[in-house]
């Protein structure tokens, strides 16, 4: 037999490398989270068909690592981390939160993992512990509407009034999907039928109409006409103003949201950055269907369109 050319090495001699056993622990941390990501898809799936009995235990298991995941990037004084899934959320937070310090971005495991388990959690009346997993979701993105809007409803379905009253309030902040204000409205509209405040809830179901035509605005508003037998009117937007004003609540969209997607959208245009002031366009006309900001977003599209076809040709 030869003997190999390699020249043989005492490694036990050998010293080990600095921050191995860290790079080992980061590469398999990273494996497990892309591991947790694709269950946590097939348990979404599941929960979609109505398997919750075998979504659950799946859940269960899969948040060893999420919370491994969270602890590993733990807030301090001078480094936080957040989950924005569109830049109007990173504008209406910062705005509202006025962080200190820029926050790093950071994947979306944790909050995907939390707000799945708390539907799941939610499904099997443990409100309790799904109110805390909206929590942890809303820790890492505060402005998170899913998260928002679904704590609200278990909220009434608690019949906890004063948190639903106040927390819907707040909300008016940083929601900004017109869906969603919507709901926000609704919620109002709920809180003042359970205090017998027929005027006030009729005008915030009226106002939620503005945002989605939703049935249940309708059928809510024929509620109390039968509950009052007619004798209470829907306000005029004047008077449901005036209602709004008096019991310090709020009606409408939020008087910052559209003056800052409109200044962000003008900062992106005078640099350039079409696809990003079409973005906050997008957020404005969603909102108010103005056409002149459908036009502009229009001819956006028209000179992509011209860009790409000279780029092509």
């Amino acid at each position: 037999m030869f003997e190999p050319l390699t020249p043989k090495i005492d490694m036990s001699k050998m010293p080990a490398p600095e921050k191995a056993p860290g790079y080992i622990e980061e590469i398999d941390l990273t494996f497990r989270e892309g591991i947790v990501k694709k269950q946590i898809e097939s348990i979404r799936t599941m929960v979609l068909e109505g398997n919750f009995d075998e979504a659950l235990p799946l859940m269960e298991g899969q948040l060893p690592i999420v919370e491994e995941f969270e602890k590993k990037h733990q807030d301090t004084e001078d480094k936080i981390y957040r989950i924005f899934y569109e830049p109007m959320e990173e504008v209406l937070y910062n705005e509202v939160f006025k962080p200190e310090v820029e926050a790093k971005p950071l994947p979306s495991l944790s909050i995907e993992a939390y707000l799945l388990y708390a539907s799941i959690l939610s499904h099997f009346k443990r409100y309790d512990e799904a109110l805390e997993n909206f929590d942890k979701a809303l820790k890492r993105n505060p402005v998170e509407h899913r998260a928002t809007i679904q704590k609200l409803e278990i909220y009434k379905i608690q019949k906890n009034l004063d948190l639903l009253y106040e927390d819907t309030k707040k909300a008016f902040k940083f929601i900004f999907h017109p869906e969603d204000i919507a709901r926000l409205h609704r919620n109002l509209g709920y809180y003042f039928i359970e205090k017998q405040k027929y005027p006030e809830a009729l005008s915030c179901y009226a106002m939620s109409r503005s945002f989605e035509n939703s049935k249940l605005a309708v059928q809510e508003m024929q509620y109390i006409m039968n509950v009052t037998k007619g004798n209470v009117k829907v306000p005029t937007l004047e008077e449901a103003r005036i209602l709004a004003a008096k019991g310090g609540y709020p009606l409408g969209i939020d008087e910052h949201i559209l003056p800052l997607a409109n200044e962000n959208a003008k900062k992106h245009m005078e640099k350039g950055q079409t696809a990003k002031a079409k973005y906050f366009l997008e957020v404005i006309y969603s909102i108010t269907h103005q056409e002149s900001i459908k036009k502009i977003i229009d001819e956006i599209d028209e000179q992509t369109r011209k860009n790409k076809a000279k780029a092509n040709g």
